[in-house]
C-alpha cells in the first residue's frame, strides 16, 4: 500500500486532487511501520465542517480518526472503533452530548470523553462533568493545547 501511495506521488499525475489524501494515508502507514502510530479518536459534531477540519488536523498530526455528526451515530461508531478518545460536541440535536456522554460512561471501556463545544458557562462544565466528561473545550479550540492533551491522556 505504501509503495502505491508513493507511486502516485512519485508520478507528479494527481488525478482528483488526491495528493493530500496520499500524504496522510503515506503518514499514517509509516506511523503504522514505525510502531509510533497514534491514538484513535472520534469526532462529534453536527456542524459537518468543522468536525471534517478538526478530523484532518488530526490526521496531520498521525491520529486514526472517525467521525460522527450526531449522537445516535456517535453510539454505534464508538463500540466498532474503539477510540482512545472521544471530541463530543454538547450541542448535538436530538440527543445532547450530555446524554451520549452519560451512555457511553454506562458502558465497559469507556474512553477519555472530552467536551469540544460552544457552551462555556461555568454552568455547562458542570454538567459536563457530572455527565461524564473528563476535559472540557471551548470553541474555537486551541487546537495544540487539544493535541497535547491527547498525548497525554490516551494509553498509547
Amino acid at each position: 500500500m505504501a509503495q502505491a501511495v508513493e507511486l502516485l506521488r512519485a508520478s507528479g499525475k494527481d488525478p482528483k486532487g488526491l495528493g493530500f489524501a496520499c500524504d496522510l494515508l503515506l503518514a499514517q502507514i509509516r506511523a503504522l511501520q514505525s510502531g509510533t502510530a497514534k491514538p484513535v479518536v472520534v469526532v462529534v459534531d453536527d456542524n459537518r465542517d468543522w468536525a471534517d477540519t478538526l478530523a484532518t488536523l488530526l490526521r496531520t498530526e498521525g491520529y486514526v480518526v472517525h467521525t460522527a455528526y450526531d449522537g445516535g451515530e456517535a453510539l454505534e461508531l464508538v463500540p466498532r472503533v474503539k477510540p482512545d478518545a472521544v471530541l463530543l460536541d454538547i450541542g448535538l440535536p436530538k440527543m445532547s452530548g450530555y446524554e451520549v456522554a452519560r451512555q457511553l460512561r454506562k458502558r465497559p471501556g469507556t474512553p477519555i470523553l472530552v467536551a469540544v463545544t460552544a457552551w462555556t458557562q461555568e454552568s455547562d462544565r458542570i454538567l459536563a462533568r457530572q455527565a461524564g466528561f473528563d476535559h472540557h473545550f471551548s470553541k474555537p479550540v486551541e487546537t495544540r493545547k487539544l493535541i497535547e492533551l491527547l498525548a497525554g491522556s490516551t494509553k498509547h
